[in-house]
């Protein structure tokens, strides 16, 4: 769930914009996290988890456009500031932007979820991994690459024209590479596997099943 306060930053950005005599203004919080696992031949490579997070602010003045963003949530009126002169800049030198006469409304979607990916543990996203890994090793695969990603993506979107527009989308892939060598001959398969939703994705799809084809 995105916080409150994230939502709070974004109707003050678009009100603090129209206080500036914008003619337009549009907000956007977005947040976007990503934990990647990465194991080759029964060894973890890398484990990676990242997170980001900020406003962006579009407006239109005198049929300009300016834009800018922050992922200081101390810093929204600069950015609010630094998009509505970028857009005063332009009015001499860009040709007039003008927007199409839209239906506006409020909205939401989100992936279905029943088990968080986030909420599983490092230790048994590995376990995963190594199942595959030594399935694939007892038929006799010398060559193993395998990867597990989670991803979450929320945004929050408002606009001077009434719009608003809530997003939480989940999604998790898993690949795996596999390469037998026999003499000087080798061949590949390929497993890649990707949706949104949650972790109940990678049960269902039973790649283990796949790998013992």
């Amino acid at each position: 769930m995105i916080p409150g306060e994230s939502k709070d930053l974004v109707e003050y950005a678009v009100r603090r914009a129209l206080g500036m005599h914008a003619d337009y203004a549009e907000a956007r919080f977005q947040a976007n996290s990503l934990t990647q696992l990465f194991m080759i031949n029964g060894n973890i490579e890398a484990l990676t988890s990242t997170f980001r997070a900020g406003i962006g602010v579009r407006v239109i003045v005198n049929g300009s456009m300016g834009f800018a963003s922050t992922n200081d949530p101390t810093q929204v009126d600069k950015a609010v500031e630094c998009a509505v002169k970028g857009a005063k800049a332009c009015t001499k030198i860009s040709k007039k932007i003008k927007l199409s006469e839209e239906t506006f409304c409020e909205a939401s979607y989100a992936s279905k979820v029943l088990e968080r990916p986030e909420d599983i543990s490092i230790d048994e996203k590995i376990e995963f991994l190594k199942s595959l890994d030594e399935l694939a090793k007892e038929r006799g695969i010398t060559g193993r690459n395998i990867s597990l990603r989670n991803s979450r993506e929320q945004v929050y979107y408002v606009n001077s024209e009434g719009s608003r527009v809530e997003g939480d989308v989940t999604r998790v892939s898993v690949d795996v590479m596999l390469t037998l060598v026999i003499g000087p001959e080798s061949a590949q398969e390929f497993i890649g596997k990707g949706g949104s939703g949650g972790w109940e994705l990678v049960k269902k799809w039973n790649i283990l099943e796949e790998i013992s084809r």
